[in-house]
């Protein structure tokens, strides 16, 4: 029975590793800040280490013994200084994989780590470094743009039917839901038979505009939507209206902007491994239009 280690256990994506995981018998060790946050179903299952993602120390514990290892940097909206807090979590995780000396890493990067403009995401891209420096055996999974950054829109859609961006409407993406990017993970940790240092990309089942997406969502909510774009000095206002410190605006203008004038370049090519089955319109159905409900903007 393989022995994995799931970080970040009660986020979107890692929950859904942990899940496949036990699903396919897996022996589950989860990495988490505090063990109550866990599941009632997936806490009497797994075994939890607590501590900080920042503490190599703590990490490194947790991961001894184990055959492999899903990394990913928790999000942060608050730092002082973004660019030191990914480079911290970095420095922390290759010397926690090092000193335990894991097998074989997953490590949940993103489209664009190739380049060095793209803020956070660039950030990501010397976090791969840094553990293909250390392990022999690191995939980098590269997944696109997330479904779930709808849910930001849900105010302004529940207002007056729009959804807000800094893309051209008529730009097509990839897009992925990340219960698709939990699948990969968990596929990848459970084959011990890959070695090296491949790179994976999540292409979502299809490229999809803002448009499109607007109006698909417009159709799972019951309500009309259309998307609005926006100059990229607004999205810092708005980014800064909600709390956001102006290292991390500064760095989420730095993404947004590349992406925008690149048209989402890249080098994963689309291919049937990297292309993953949720479509948004059903994933608006199952999981966007409950959540507008539970906020109560279906009756607004």
């Amino acid at each position: 029975m393989s022995r994995i280690l799931v970080t970040t256990p009660t986020g979107h994506i890692g929950s859904r590793v942990v899940q496949q995981l036990l699903a396919a018998g897996a022996d589950v060790h989860v990495f988490v800040r505090d063990a109550a946050r866990l599941a009632p179903d997936v806490a009497g299952r797994v075994t939890a280490h607590t501590g900080s993602l920042d503490d190599a120390g703590a990490l490194a514990a947790a991961l001894r013994g184990a055959d492999a290892a899903f990394l990913l940097v928790p999000p942060t909206y608050d730092a002082a200084d973004w660019a030191q807090s990914y480079r911290g979590f970095g420095a922390a995780a290759a010397e926690a994989v090092r000193e335990a000396g894991v097998p074989r890493v997953v490590f949940l990067s993103s489209q664009g780590a190739h380049r060095t403009d793209l803020g956070p995401v660039s950030w990501l891209g010397e976090i791969e470094a840094q553990l293909r420096a250390v392990a022999p055996n690191v995939v980098a999974l590269r997944p696109a743009y997330f479904f779930e950054n709808t849910f930001a829109a849900l105010p302004t859609i529940a207002e007056s039917g729009t959804v807000y961006g800094h893309f051209p409407p008529d730009l097509a993406f990839p897009q992925v839901a990340t219960r698709d990017i939990g699948d990969v993970a968990a596929r990848w940790l459970l084959d011990a038979g890959w070695t090296g240092h491949p790179v994976a990309g999540v292409h979502g089942p299809r490229d999809l505009s803002m448009g499109e997406l607007a109006a698909l969502a417009g159709e799972a909510l019951g309500r009309p939507a259309h998307y609005v774009e926006v100059p990229l000095e607004a999205v810092g206002g708005a980014l800064a209206a909600a709390g956001m410190t102006p290292s991390v605006v500064e760095g989420y203008l730095a993404l947004i902007g590349g992406l925008a004038r690149s048209r989402f370049e890249r080098p994963e090519a689309r291919t049937a491994e990297t292309t993953t089955p949720t479509e948004f319109a059903a994933w608006a159905r199952e999981v966007l239009a409950p959540a507008f409900a539970a906020a109560g903007a279906g009756t607004r």
